[in-house]
């Protein structure tokens, strides 16, 4: 009698720790309107626009020159290659500015255009 008394309280008792457990691990999985936490709303996509105008873009390169001072635009077997220094941008909070030279590129290869040379205070090619 005694021993079955004691299984009796051994099982109560691992159901009861069962029950704890699964509870919380699974928390009101019932009761759902408890966890909502705003409103509904109305979902909206994003989507992209589509590519700005050719005339719109601005794409602008840092060049380099071969052994004869030309810019390279494409393959070359010349072994010089000298990256273009940098050129004064004016003089802005009393101090000179500088920055890079920088040459208009191709929208197709990226390939910089010798003659389209930026100007730093008005950057349009």
């Amino acid at each position: 009698m005694r021993v079955r008394r004691l299984l009796l309280f051994s099982l109560a008792l691992l159901l009861t720790a069962a029950f704890l457990v699964l509870r919380t691990t699974f928390p009101a999985s019932a009761n759902q309107s408890s966890l909502l936490l705003s409103p509904n709303f109305e979902p909206r996509i994003l989507s992209t626009s589509g590519e700005s105008p050719l005339a719109l873009r601005i794409f602008i390169t840092a060049v380099k020159t071969d052994s004869r001072g030309r810019i390279i635009t494409g393959p070359t077997s010349d072994p010089v290659k000298n990256i273009v220094g940098a050129e004064s941008a004016g003089e802005r909070g009393g101090m000179q500015r500088f920055t890079k030279v920088m040459f208009g590129a191709s929208y197709i290869d990226g390939r910089p255009d010798p003659g389209t040379r930026i100007d730093p205070n008005n950057p349009v090619v």
